[in-house]
């Protein structure tokens, strides 16, 4: 049997208003939601786990749904017949904000939501599907509603393994996921008694168990009403959520083990993704009979591009890895991918209930291999953006937790910034190793200077587009605010 793709468009809009973006025009926006069915048995769904136990049609195929939205020339002739497709990390659009400078936006619809309309400017059209499947509805992420995988007697049941580290005191409750927007596995067994909850300060050391009577599977909820004892709250079991009365401790590492159920047929994401761009290049009708939308006034899709951040650069990889970039045609999917941030990691993603991967680190040393820095202990290895060039302060790929929080240990993989002193007396005083601000800019023109000069030599190296030289001398113009905003990848 063939995979069928359906898309039903919910809205259709012109884009900033209908702002025409140099020789390209104007865009429109598409809305919508894009209707998947497989066979679950055939060779182009081969090794999907749990794709056996998903229900099924009478035609014995499997159906799920999710989100879409593309972005397009309102006149196809005027653009470059690109796709370029964006993974929304963590149901996110991000394509805009880091392609073209925009605010960042679930719902881009205006001008500013534009950003400098780099891409629009040349032409791509920008599509965005949902693809992670255990995300839950909120702040306007691409929901993908997958099946259910059970065994024919009952629901599938597996023990699994997770860790929640608390970041500030008075957290008493977690999602068994660990992440609020994260659908959880739930436990087969509100009894605590059947789980095992441990906890330790730091990675490698012994695990102290928590007894089963300081914890227990439940959630609170607080309600409006007061009474004599002050805010009225409520302890309700829960299979989704862990909640210890007397709060977890800020930096420690609790580790719950326990039998879930119920998972997702999460594998499904890579399939969903290439389905959907291989219908958007190559189809002309969907499985409903509506026009492709991409294929409108004789104009098709030329060449396909995909562009994932951290979580979604692995998930690049992974679909690579695992053959998901020929369609069921055997036809490409993507002529380019650009995975950005991603380390080197690919994705647990096609595992049935997602259980972490086992301790590493005794009898397994290795050596780790990173950046020699310059003096101002920036790296000195790949492209030196500008801020680095012409720093006002030192970046760093880590982040040390503070006293009380697991002092010492990494904190996730959240980054650090440590501003340059500002005058040679500040140096002198801290014993700051790092020239001072005013010793290396004489003023705030000087910096500008600086900044422009950095930016000009990766245009020449052919590293930065000549546009950009002017927006980054106007944010060098107001050297007093930070340079970088650190954040989660």
């Amino acid at each position: 049997m063939t995979n069928r793709v359906a898309l039903s468009v919910v809205e259709r809009f012109a884009f900033a208003g209908g702002y025409e973006f140099g020789t390209v025009g104007a865009y429109e926006r598409l809305v919508g939601r894009a209707h998947f069915a497989v066979d679950p048995a055939g060779a182009a769904q081969r090794g999907i786990t749990d794709l056996d136990k998903a229900p099924t049609d009478g035609d014995g195929l499997a159906h799920f749904t999710g989100d879409f939205s593309i972005l397009k020339p309102a006149d196809p002739a005027r653009g470059n017949c690109r796709l370029f497709f964006d993974y929304g990390n963590r149901g996110n659009k991000r394509m805009l904000q880091f392609f073209n400078d925009a605010p960042a936006s679930n719902d881009p619809r205006t001008l500013a939501q534009a950003g400098n309309g780099f891409l629009m400017r040349r032409g791509y059209t920008v599509a965005w599907l949902a693809w992670q499947g255990d995300l839950l509805p909120g702040n306007g992420r691409l929901l993908l509603d997958l099946p259910v995988a059970r065994e024919r007697h009952g629901p599938v049941t597996e023990l699994v393994r997770t860790e929640y580290i608390a970041d500030r005191s008075s957290i008493i409750v977690f999602p068994l996921s660990g992440r609020v927007s994260v659908r959880s596995h739930p436990t087969v067994s509100l009894d605590p008694r059947e789980a095992r909850l441990t906890r330790r300060r730091y990675p490698y050391d012994e695990r102290e168990a928590v007894p089963p009577e300081n914890w227990c599977f439940a959630r609170v909820e607080g309600g409006t009403g007061l009474d004599n004892q002050g805010a009225v709250q409520a302890v309700v079991p829960s299979d989704s959520h862990i909640y210890i009365p007397g709060g977890f401790e800020p930096g420690w590492i609790y580790e719950l083990v326990y039998t879930a159920r119920d998972p997702l047929v999460l594998g499904l994401g890579h399939v969903v993704v290439r389905d959907f761009v291989s219908f958007l290049r190559y189809g002309k009708e969907d499985a409903a009979g509506r026009l492709n939308p991409l294929c409108e006034r004789d104009r098709t899709i030329e060449k396909a591009y995909a562009w994932g951040r951290s979580q979604t650069g692995r998930y690049l990889r992974d679909f690579v890895y695992r053959g998901f970039n020929a369609d069921t045609a055997g036809r490409k999917v993507f002529d380019g991918i650009l995975p950005h941030v991603a380390g080197a990691g690919r994705m647990w993603l096609n595992h049935g209930i997602v259980k972490e991967p086992p301790d590493i680190v005794a009898g397994s040393d290795y050596t780790i291999l990173v950046p020699a820095v310059d003096a101002d202990g920036n790296d000195r290895a790949g492209v030196r953006a500008p801020m680095v060039a012409a720093p006002l302060g030192t970046y760093c790929g880590w982040n040390l937790r503070a006293r009380g929080f697991g002092h010492g240990a990494m904190h996730e993989f959240s980054a650090s910034y440590i501003p340059l002193p500002e005058t040679p007396e500040e140096r002198r005083a801290t014993g700051d190793p790092r020239r001072s601000i005013l010793e290396r800019y004489q003023n705030a023109e000087a910096y500008v200077r600086a900044i422009t000069a950095a930016a000009r030599r990766l245009v020449e190296q052919g590293l930065m587009l000549e546009e950009d030289v002017e927006r980054a001398a106007e944010v060098a113009a107001d050297w007093g605010r930070p340079r970088h905003d650190i954040g989660l990848g």
